[in-house]
């Protein structure tokens, strides 16, 4: 049964992880969702899909243990356009994915890497991240980034520190404004 307190705890960590999809300012967000404190997840999951939809936003789960389930957040269209910049869909021919005009095909890989037990650090072009940056973490294992933030940076620090305070202010600003009792709904940019 979902109580009031449940479903703003809900809201609250969607505010607080995706904002800046909402906010459009990139295209997902991925979230890790407990499933000790929200043992209804799959049902709330489902009714914020229906709530989020008309808005241009999608929720997928990508892989679920038994303690966790992880999710992306993503506004389809936002994340097709990226997906289809030359330099990062060449990029992701190289990790096994097919070229599509539906992000759903790309998703599908995506969600097999996972399956495989692989961690796949491509996951990053996906959230946003620029191509230097997911490629320098691939290639050094993560390490000998020049800055960390909401990612590990390799290249173009002052444009993404600018990048990372816009997406902690959106954040914010989505945070207090649920824990003051707005809906989550009333907050989203439609695309």
């Amino acid at each position: 049964m979902q109580t009031y307190s449940n479903i703003k705890n809900f809201e609250s960590l969607l505010a607080y992880h995706c904002a800046p999809t909402f906010n459009n300012l990139k295209p997902a967000n991925l979230i890790s969702i407990s499933l000790n404190k929200y043992s209804d997840v799959n049902y709330l999951l489902n009714i914020y899909s229906l709530k989020f939809k008309k808005m241009g936003i999608s929720i997928k789960k990508l892989c679920e243990c038994s303690k966790y389930i992880l999710v992306l957040v993503y506004r389809p269209k936002s994340l097709i356009d990226y997906i289809h910049i030359p330099s990062i869909n060449n990029f992701l021919l190289n990790y096994g994915y097919k070229y599509d005009s539906c992000i759903d095909s790309y998703l599908n890989t995506l969600i097999s890497h996972f399956n495989n037990c692989i961690f796949p650090h491509e996951i990053g072009v996906f959230l946003g991240y620029p191509l230097c940056d997911v490629k320098g973490f691939i290639e050094n294992k993560g390490n000998n980034f020049k800055y960390s933030g909401y990612w590990k940076v390799y290249d173009n620090v002052l444009q993404t520190k600018k990048k990372f305070n816009e997406y902690t202010l959106c954040r914010d600003l989505f945070y207090t404004k649920i824990s003051n009792g707005t809906k989550l709904e009333s907050l989203l940019i439609a695309s």
